[in-house]
């Protein structure tokens, strides 16, 4: 995008239908109408914004960006409005009542630019320097600036010019046999390569032999491996049948222990009820014997009883 004025600006965001990363490069602007118009089309979108410098009205389009970036040396801000007063050609400025830093001269405000504009450059310089050239002679940084011998003593060159071009002749003169040398060492280098390219050749004939066995081999062995699975499913299906078999059979053996447990408990009744019986004739047998034994006593008492009637009679008569 490069737009030097509102309506620029304008244009472009109007047609614009996604955020987009967008370099700015101004010091500020005039108040306008279509100020406040091109900043409401910027945010929109998230736009993102790099910057070289972006004050005062520009920073007004500006800060309605995702992101807003710059580098060290860039210049931000100038947040304020003032305006210029000519009065009989002595120019002076009115600035807004917070505005009470915006565009000072340096005389003006000349701590502030010297601690705050000048010593940041100057550092940001100076560390660059010595970043490519750590060696250099730090009495440099004062500012001086001197001619090419001086230079040479400071290490702020690596050599005079006439001196350079001696030893730049000479160093071509070197390049030059560095290319010969590179020509014929590529010469070699193709005649290795055609010789490198026939034996590349056998070893991807080889290559596709052996590749070929392979193949083969992985064929018999899927083969193979195609048997074993059959054969492992015919013994899973006769063991699978061997256990419905088995189920079956232990089904049937629980009916058959029902049935016996039922005989069993029939068993325990019956002998029960013979031992009642038993009892019973054993009660009855041992009242049997007792009886005898009285029947006998009684028989005694009855001969003893006649023979003392006999007794009687004898002794009468």
């Amino acid at each position: 995008m490069s737009a030097t004025s509102y309506e620029e600006i304008i244009d472009y965001f109007s047609n614009c239908t996604e955020s987009k990363t967008i370099k700015v490069d101004s010091l500020g602007g005039t108040v306008h109408p279509l100020l406040l118009e091109a900043h409401n089309l910027m945010a929109q979108y998230e736009h993102k914004y790099i910057i070289s410098n972006c004050c005062s009205a520009a920073y007004w389009l500006c800060c309605s960006g995702n992101l807003i970036a710059l580098n060290n040396l860039s210049i931000i801000g100038s947040i304020g409005v003032l305006t210029e007063v000519d009065e009989q050609n002595n120019k002076t400025f009115l600035r807004a009542s917070e505005s009470t830093e915006k565009n000072l001269s340096p005389i003006e405000n000349s701590e502030y630019v010297v601690k705050h504009v000048l010593d940041p450059v100057n550092a940001e310089f100076k560390n660059k320097v010595l970043e490519h050239r750590s060696y250099i002679n730090t009495s440099v940084f004062s500012g001086k600036s001197c001619l090419a011998e001086e230079a040479l003593k400071l290490n702020l060159i690596n050599s005079i010019s006439e001196n350079y071009m001696s030893k730049n002749k000479e160093k071509k003169e070197v390049q030059e046999i560095k290319e010969e040398v590179k020509i014929e060492s590529k010469e070699l280098e193709s005649e290795k390569t055609s010789e490198s390219i026939a034996d590349l050749m056998l070893l991807l004939e080889s290559a596709k032999k052996d590749l070929e066995e392979v193949k083969t081999c992985n064929e018999e062995l899927k083969a193979k491996n195609l048997e074993l699975v059959a054969s492992q499913d015919n013994k899973l299906n006769k063991f699978i049948k061997q256990q419905e078999n088995a189920k079956k059979i232990a089904a049937g053996d629980d009916a058959i222990y029902e049935k016996i447990m039922a005989m069993g408990e029939t068993a325990i009744e019956q002998s029960e009820k013979l031992i009642e019986m038993f009892s019973l004739i054993k009660n009855k047998t041992l009242e049997a014997s007792v009886i005898p034994s009285q029947i006998k006593a009684q028989s005694k008492q009855e001969v003893k009883a006649s023979s003392a009637l006999k007794s009687m009679k004898v002794k009468k008569f």
